[in-house]
């Protein structure tokens, strides 16, 4: 059986709320705006939206169905599709039709637990099957493919940070909201996936991952007119070296623990250079999570871009002993020589 390795990255947001108790600047204000805009929610009688309560498995199909198949809800046939639906729920119709469009299959015991907080892993199917995305079947376990498309798509609260965490009323909205109205430019929180056995993941650098960081980098530099790195050996071997130590070690630094620098690493491996940077990341699986890291953090993307550097070398090293990151340490050493 495959596994499935998570590695969780967070990026901070920015955002704007029609009801009493969503402020204009609560982050899912534009979210929960457009949902009360488009007659999918109604909040409560006293005004409020209670963005903070968590949303049960039935309120969340029923948004949903309300956002995709408004047209298509229709009240349960002469059988029940789930043995602890009755024909007097409220959302009986809903169930129902949920099913017969294939949005939701309810539990191996033929329950559907209406009343259960639904769970991102559950959200993530019943979005992935409502919205028609793309996803690779392949992957396992059974939600897999879902999260992993979401993830792709930015779609992901940054709220939301572990698989089997139960959405709230703002989150449900956010990523409803994103998928809706295609806002995938909103920072989010990306659950990266690995789907392999338990020892897939290599402790040194994957060749391909190279070629792709590699592609990457001078895809942006080439958008700036500034000219393609091109691979040192000894930048490489320092980058590995350290992305092992600082797993070896345990720290996550520019810095090792005796306040040796890029720099110094560069030079005691006998690089005589005139300028030297180095970028590192931690946690993520894949070259493009990592660059798109380094994307979104000033210091490093300058590093990319900067025309001064004409060489590089990377490094990757499996996380290992750590209970929140399972993907990799990631290095990159910009130089140039004297």
């Amino acid at each position: 059986m495959k596994k499935l390795i998570f590695s969780l990255l967070i990026f901070p947001t920015l955002s704007f709320a029609a009801f009493n108790d969503v402020e204009f600047n609560h982050p899912y204000y534009d979210a929960i705006n457009y949902l009360q805009a488009e007659g999918i929610v109604e909040g409560y009688s006293d005004g409020t939206f209670k963005p903070e309560n968590q949303i049960n498995r039935a309120e969340f199909t029923k948004i949903v169905l309300e956002t995709q198949f408004k047209n298509d809800i229709q009240p349960c046939p002469n059988e029940l599709p789930f043995s602890d639906i009755n024909f007097s729920d409220w959302y009986s119709g809903i169930v129902c039709s949920a099913k017969s469009l294939g949005i939701v299959d309810g539990y191996p015991d033929k329950s559907f637990q209406a009343s259960n907080n639904i769970l991102m892993t559950e959200a993530s199917k019943i979005i992935g099957q409502s919205f028609a995305l793309t996803i690779d079947k392949s992957l396992e376990p059974w939600y897999a493919p879902y999260m992993m498309r979401l993830t792709d798509l930015n779609a992901i609260p940054p709220s939301l940070t572990q698989p089997d965490q139960a959405l709230n009323r703002g989150e449900m909205a956010e990523l409803i909201y994103r998928l809706a109205t295609d806002k995938v430019d909103k920072s989010a929180s990306q659950l990266i996936f690995l789907t392999s056995d338990e020892e897939y993941a290599p402790e040194n650098f994957d060749a391909d991952q190279k070629d792709t960081m590699l592609t990457l980098v001078n895809q942006a530099r080439a958008k700036v007119d500034v000219e393609p790195l091109t691979v040192n050996p000894t930048l490489s071997e320092v980058a590995q070296a350290f992305a092992q130590k600082m797993d070896d070690e345990d720290f996550f630094s520019h810095l090792d623990l005796n306040g040796n620098s890029a720099a110094d690493r560069v030079r005691d491996a006998g690089y005589k250079y005139r300028f030297v940077a180095e970028n590192i990341a931690k946690g993520q699986v894949t070259a493009q999570f990592a660059f798109d890291n380094w994307k979104d953090s000033p210091g490093h993307w300058a590093n990319i871009i900067d025309s001064k550097y004409e060489e590089t070398g990377f490094g990757q090293y499996k996380v290992t002993d750590d209970n929140f990151y399972k993907g990799y340490f990631w290095v990159q050493v910009f130089g140039t020589k004297q």
